[in-house]
């Protein structure tokens, strides 16, 4: 959990998984970030990262109450190497607050810091410590 000033923490988790994530509604979200209610929620896609250079970029699901300020995201790190089968996948999911100023700022160096680690030289040769 990341501590921002207000009522609650920014919550982040990371999990791997060798199943690529099957939109806004895949059962692994629901431990984490509970079941979509299509009937409270819109769900999108969004992109993460560097417009202009799109293997740099992460496709999230972004999960947004109609009432309320929660936001929930889910995102597959991209892997800079051809995945071999059955590699694990990196999935990140995010709840936060839209209203609290804290979290808003927490999200963006989180996704900045992912997005230059991604562009890092090391990344593309699978030499930043992660799994091949």
């Amino acid at each position: 959990m990341l501590h921002g000033t207000g009522a609650r923490p920014l919550q982040v988790t990371l999990q791997c998984r060798t199943l690529s994530l099957d939109g806004p509604a895949d059962p692994v979200l629901e431990p984490v970030l509970g079941p979509l209610d299509t009937a409270a929620m819109n769900a999108k896609r969004i992109y993460w990262g560097t417009p202009t250079e799109p293997r740099h970029q992460a496709v999230a699901i972004e999960r947004r109450w109609m009432e309320g300020s929660e936001v929930q995201e889910a995102v597959e790190l991209p892997r800079m190497v051809e995945d071999p089968a059955g590699a694990p996948h990196a999935l990140l999911m995010l709840r936060w607050d839209e209203a609290d100023a804290s979290h808003i700022q927490q999200r963006e160096a989180l996704i900045a810091s992912l997005t230059q680690s991604l562009e890092a030289s090391g990344a593309a040769k699978n030499t930043t410590g992660t799994a091949p």
